[in-house]
């Protein structure tokens, strides 16, 4: 029912008339009605939706190349909208099967925009029963060696996925955060100059 109403209630408004984007993606939101209003805005319009993300979006200095993807998917949005590509997502297995609740609402965002993303890189992001911390790093390890000299947005990921960047020699890195009128993109260096 909830689905279905803000079906109807977001194709009734443009895109970027939704009150969406002040709920969810300049204001940090967990809230999953107003993620599935996100996501139907995306499928009703996928480039008026990265258009309209672009106006709210904020790079500080450098954007992107590779996105950590957690289970919030406003950090590729924000790269897709200024670059239109992302060369790598690094994902969770939860993320690209969408068999989580919470993960559902990347999975569906991956899938929208699957075309315009080089490869998608799958790798445990949190520890398990059956898989220990080190596991984990390890595979996310194996993953960043695959993007070396890229500029990595971990702001998806757990502290794992960021030591894991930092151990595999990744020296820029990203931080995707809200600040209330826009989704600022943050860069960070891991190596100090000289």
């Amino acid at each position: 029912m909830v689905v279905y109403l803000c079906f109807v209630w977001c194709f009734s408004l443009g895109v970027c008339e939704s009150e969406v984007w002040g709920r969810v993606y300049t204001v940090y939101s967990k809230d999953y009605s107003l993620l599935e209003e996100f996501v139907v805005l995306a499928l009703r319009d996928p480039e008026g939706f990265l258009e309209c993300a672009r106006k709210y979006t904020l790079a500080l200095n450098v954007v992107p190349e590779v996105v950590v993807l957690g289970f919030s998917p406003q950090p590729l949005v924000a790269v897709l909208s200024l670059r239109g590509r992302v060369d790598y997502v690094v994902t969770s297995p939860e993320v690209v099967l969408g068999n989580v609740s919470a993960a559902r609402f990347s999975h569906r965002i991956l899938g929208i925009y699957k075309p315009r993303i080089g490869e998608v890189i799958e790798a445990p992001m949190a520890p398990t029963q059956s898989i220990p911390p080190l596991v984990v790093l390890e595979k996310l390890g194996k993953a960043f060696s695959k993007v070396k000299n890229r500029v990595v947005d971990i702001s998806g990921g757990t502290q794992l996925a960021a030591i894991a960047a930092v151990k595999s020699g990744i020296e820029k890195l990203t931080y995707t955060y809200p600040n209330g009128e826009k989704l600022v993109i943050y860069p960070i260096t891991t190596v100090e100059k000289q």
